[in-house]
């Protein structure tokens, strides 16, 4: 098993532990701030969901599935609370993206040297 395996292995716990919170938060709680001034459980379901988009294209598997989420949930400050999905919607979107990446890894993932993969010195890693 290479280091690379074992990463996705990791990678796939902790998204499989990360559903399952999301999963017992209720609809009423899921668009509430955790703290006076903090991340809702939607915005954190949200990033997580839109950083493993970026995976696609990142590792050149394809493009992102789900563009708009970088939009709803970005990073800045005060406001990045509105406008989310709903937590059906967003639970759907982050399971496509994340059976998507699976199923490449179990496909003889990760691509070749030679594919669209963005590569550690291109400009498009550091975005």
């Amino acid at each position: 098993m290479t280091t690379l395996d074992i990463c996705l292995l990791q990678w796939n716990t902790y998204n499989t532990r990360m559903q399952k919170v999301f999963e017992t938060i209720s609809d009423e709680n899921f668009n509430k701030p955790i703290t006076s001034n903090g991340n809702s459980p939607s915005w954190i379901m949200g990033h997580l969901a839109d950083t493993d988009d970026a995976l696609l294209e990142l590792f050149g598997i394809g493009s992102r599935k789900h563009p708009e989420l970088k939009t709803i949930y970005h990073h800045e400050k005060g406001t990045n609370q509105t406008g989310h999905l709903s937590k059906s919607d967003l639970m759907n979107k982050w399971k496509s993206i994340t059976g998507e990446l699976i199923a490449c890894r179990s496909q003889g993932f990760p691509p070749r040297a030679d594919s669209d993969a963005v590569k550690v010195n291109d400009p498009r890693f550091f975005r």
